[in-house]
């Protein structure tokens, strides 16, 4: 053993340094694709000292979606006479999805090694409709079934028993409003390099759904299949609530991945083999409620308690007080809402703020949430203000059941009254009165005489008088507004979707350098701001029905290319690695445009 050892070092001893030249080639896959498949993009440094080789990055474009790249490396030795010469070459491989059809160009890139700067490409590839790249056959009976990327697939007949998306549901039937929790598993037998975000998600268009746990790291545990162990990691899990009864399909996702595979000399380099994974559709089963269900019943489900408080502690008349109903538990919590309360006829209501989280509670979601009624009593004395209750369906005694709070007395103090009302509007939860000093002219005049209209020159007076006039509209358009605000939500939405998107894009910037962060905040702002625009829930809506809501809205189809192109875009930058903070300004910028663009539809 020691002999050949001695060997192995006086090889390598008489390995001998050579010149530092290197030479980059570049090719894709096909010239010709289909809408529905994929080219890969090869580029490969050769050379006897290679170093300081920079990952080459493919420059952003609205024709592809790329992903990768993934990396591979090999080294080749040659003897002549007492000298050995060392050869290395770095392969790095990326897979581009066509967004459109036509000629597309994949753009010049820039490859960097030894402290040099070169340049491959462009490339030019066709793009006709479907699929014309044969696909591997996939064997029946499989809950998930992968299938690789490249067509230059492993030798390996069963991979798809060693590699798959595991899914599943901790139950296949349950009620309206009762959660199911959905978790998706990536299960190997194989070592792993690149994980790639799903190129196709799963969506939840028949489901009010939230997410409960996310994998912000690869970490695996062991996980045992029919009598088989895995790697496994969890990728994602979701609380899903059933919005109507029947057989209800979740589709699957799609995501790719790259095995390591090993190979050379005495196994020591390594090889990226992308796999393109795709799960199987799940299907439950939702029941409907039992149907003796109690008045006040509109839809929650779960487990939830009600208190009621008032504050100030001593509120007194003319002044403004506030009546909070709180509603805490777990279940399909987006059902709350805020109650239709019959207030004393000496109490004016003015505002209903809707305060609270959504939180996640030992893998169950749950929410306290607060209403204030803002209200003014007008009379001092003893009022009742009336009792609150809630009903909801108890699935462990599987019984509807109300719970109650209030009703609560309260003591009225005299407050200070100033002779008229005014308008009353509400500054920073605070009820003020707008033109409160406007008295009745001339109450005694027994009769007015008719004559000519002299038109005067306005005194300062007159023009107090017309200002305080427009102050009155004024607050009552905006009270108005307010109130319907308030009291729909639709409106709501569809009113405030704009500003709100702006603020949650502002919001994102703070988190540039968080990658995942950042892009996964950019994505929440435009499915919400379209979502709320368009009057759809914000969870669960796949993007087909989106783009047929805007083309009712008679949003131009390139503008709804856009939309799909860059949330194609978000979708892959969502988990790659070392993007640029100028390319994560750019879609900022781009979402900013796009929302503007879209929103001038609606005016």
């Amino acid at each position: 053993m020691l002999k050949y050892v001695n060997i192995i070092f006086s090889i390598l001893v008489c390995i001998s340094p050579a010149s530092a030249e290197w030479t980059v080639n570049a090719e894709i896959g096909r010239n010709k694709i289909g809408i529905e498949d994929h080219v890969t993009l090869d580029i490969v440094f050769s050379g006897d000292q290679l170093k300081d080789i920079l990952t080459p990055a493919v420059p952003q474009s609205v024709d592809w979606n790329v992903m990768g790249p993934s990396k591979s490396s090999s080294s080749s030795f040659q003897i002549v006479g007492t000298k050995m010469t060392k050869s290395t070459t770095e392969s790095f491989q990326f897979i581009l999805k066509p967004l459109k059809k036509g000629t597309l160009t994949i753009p010049q890139i820039e490859v960097h090694a030894n402290g040099e700067t070169r340049t491959v490409g462009p490339f030019e590839v066709e793009v006709v409709e479907g699929s014309i790249v044969p696909s591997r056959q996939a064997q029946p009976g499989r809950t998930i079934r992968p299938t690789p990327v490249q067509r230059e697939t492993s030798t390996e007949q069963n991979i798809e028993d060693n590699l798959f998306i595991y899914t599943t549901v901790d139950k296949y039937q349950a009620l309206v409003g009762e959660q199911i929790t959905y978790s998706q598993w990536l299960c190997t037998r194989y070592p792993l390099g690149s994980i790639y975000p799903p190129s196709k998600p799963t969506a939840f268009p028949d489901f009010w759904s939230q997410e409960i746990y996310r994998a912000e790291k690869v970490e695996f545990e062991k996980k045992t299949i029919d009598g088989v162990q895995y790697d496994a990691i969890l990728l994602y899990k979701h609380a899903l609530f059933g919005l109507t009864p029947g057989t209800k399909k979740i589709e699957p996702s799609e995501m790719t991945v790259s095995i390591v595979r090993r190979g050379g000399f005495w196994g020591m380099f390594t090889q990226q083999q992308p796999v393109k994974v795709e799960g199987k559709p799940i299907q439950v089963e939702i029941k409907p409620l039992p149907q003796n269900s109690p008045v006040g019943f509109d839809g929650l489900v779960g487990d939830f308690s009600i208190t009621a408080r008032v504050a100030p502690e001593k509120p007194k008349s003319y002044e403004a007080m506030t009546y909070e109903i709180s509603i805490s538990g777990t279940g399909n919590v987006h059902n709350l809402k805020p109650l239709d309360l019959d207030f004393p006829e000496s109490f004016e209501l003015y505002d209903i703020e809707d305060k609270g989280n959504v939180t996640k509670d030992r893998g169950k979601v749950a929410a306290n949430k607060t209403f204030e009624y803002v209200i003014m009593p007008q009379n001092p004395g003893e009022f009742e203000l009336p009792e609150v209750s809630i009903v909801y369906f108890d699935l462990d005694s599987r019984s509807y059941k109300t719970k109650t709070a209030g009703p609560i007395t309260v003591n009225i103090l005299q407050g200070e009254y100033t002779g008229t009302e005014g308008t009353r509007v509400i500054v920073n939860d605070r009820v003020v009165r707008v033109a409160e000093d406007i008295r009745y002219i001339a109450p005694d005049c027994g009769k007015l005489e008719s004559g000519n209209l002299k038109v005067t020159k306005l005194t300062t007076p007159g023009y107090l008088f017309l200002f305080e006039i427009l102050a009155i509209l004024i607050a009552l358009s905006i009270k108005q507004r307010k109130q319907k605000l308030s009291s729909d939500i639709g409106y709501a939405r569809y009113t405030l979707a704009f500003k709100r998107s702006l603020k949650e894009l502002k919001e994102a910037s703070k988190k540039i350098g968080d990658n995942e962060a950042f892009v996964g905040d950019v994505q929440d702002a435009i499915h919400h701001y379209l979502a709320d625009r368009l009057g759809l829930p914000r969870e669960g809506v796949v993007f087909n029905e989106i783009r047929d809501k805007l083309a009712e809205k008679r949003v131009d189809d390139t503008t709804l290319d856009w939309i799909e192109e860059l949330l194609d875009k978000l979708s892959f930058l969502r988990f790659a690695p070392g993007t640029r903070e100028s390319a994560s300004r750019e879609i900022l910028d781009d979402a900013r445009k796009l929302i503007a663009k879209v929103d001038s539809s609606f005016r």
